[in-house]
């Protein structure tokens, strides 16, 4: 509850969630080199500290004039709000190393809440201890 109290105040800092739909294959149709992708999970790991990867899913995208359907491995993290400049400099680069003509990134905001096992049993102790004062 005071994580969540601390969001209300503006005491705790301002998180986005984060999703990039990558594509498996550059714009030539040319699958990345393994060696790429480790760089950018590396780099979103230093960015983020932090990724989930749905592997390969459907994706289609309108140029206006044609629609592309591609396999999108889709990237999902959380960062805080000042780190945002550092992604978005991360993602030019890896428009040029992927070879792409741009790398969609979708940011929302969001409250960003750990619970531990801990705190759930320091809860758990806390009630006993009120109910044994009753």
């Amino acid at each position: 509850m005071a994580t969540r109290e601390m969001a209300l105040i503006g005491g705790a800092a301002t998180h986005y969630r984060v999703t990039i739909p990558l594509p498996a294959v550059d714009n030539d149709g040319h699958a990345f080199a393994e060696p790429e992708i480790e760089w950018f999970e590396a780099m979103l790991l230093r960015v983020a500290s932090g990724w989930r990867k749905h592997h390969f899913v459907g994706g289609a995208w309108d140029s206006g004039n044609e629609i592309f359907r591609e396999p999108v491995a889709v990237y999902v993290s959380t960062i805080e709000e000042h780190r945002v400049p550092e992604l978005q400099d991360f993602l030019e680069e890896a428009c040029s190393r992927f070879r792409q003509d741009a790398i969609l990134l979708e940011l929302a905001p969001v409250e960003k809440i750990f619970l531990t096992k801990r705190k759930r049993i320091e809860a758990a102790v806390t009630v006993t201890a009120a109910e044994a004062s009753l």
